[in-house]
């Protein structure tokens, strides 16, 4: 009849209905005109979510491939620039540390190794990522690279004045 429901299998439920919700976002952007990585990414999250409303192991196996993918993805679509690649991976990067969390909570292990060896492969993917975002080519060293001394200087007020707000001066009337 009815089964009685430990917290863990509500928290499962809830991360995978999310998961799979953010997967067919992904899906539906990928197929709309996005890049060519969301459409995987989306399909990848949502089967994971599924297996995790089911409290599979797998399911964090296929999240831990569906977030390297989306931070490759990420990371070739903006490059180096920290600020546009936070938007693309902070909510899988939150995703991420909730699986990782619900990890020993989940069933069907075949071998003791899966659950440090699951937690450890997503730990060290959150690393990489974070050496990747503010390491030695972090966007404040290229953009001081390739910023000319002369852009950074202003012009001098009064003929910036005169040549781009003539009509705003007070010494002239407007029109």
């Amino acid at each position: 009849m009815f089964q009685i429901r430990s917290a863990a299998d509500w928290i499962a439920l809830a991360l995978g209905v999310v998961m799979i919700s953010v997967g067919a976002i992904f899906c539906v952007a990928g197929v709309w005109h996005m890049p060519l990585y969301y459409l995987p990414s989306g399909v990848g999250l949502s089967v994971s979510g599924l297996l995790i409303c089911r409290r599979r192991v797998e399911g964090a196996w296929v999240y831990l491939l569906a977030f390297l993918l989306i931070t490759v993805g990420g990371w070739w679509q903006v490059g180096s620039n920290g600020s546009a690649f936070i938007l693309r991976i902070a909510v899988p990067a939150t995703i991420l540390v909730l699986v990782l969390t619900i990890t020993p909570k989940l069933r069907e292990y075949r071998h003791d190794f899966e659950v440090p060896a699951t937690i450890s492969a997503g730990l060290l993917l959150l690393v990489g990522v974070a050496l990747i975002m503010f390491g030695p080519s972090s966007p404040t060293s290229v953009i001081s690279r390739q910023t000319p001394p002369s852009a950074t200087r202003m012009e001098e007020p009064s003929v910036w004045n005169d040549i781009h707000w003539p009509a705003y001066d007070r010494s002239r009337r407007a029109g």
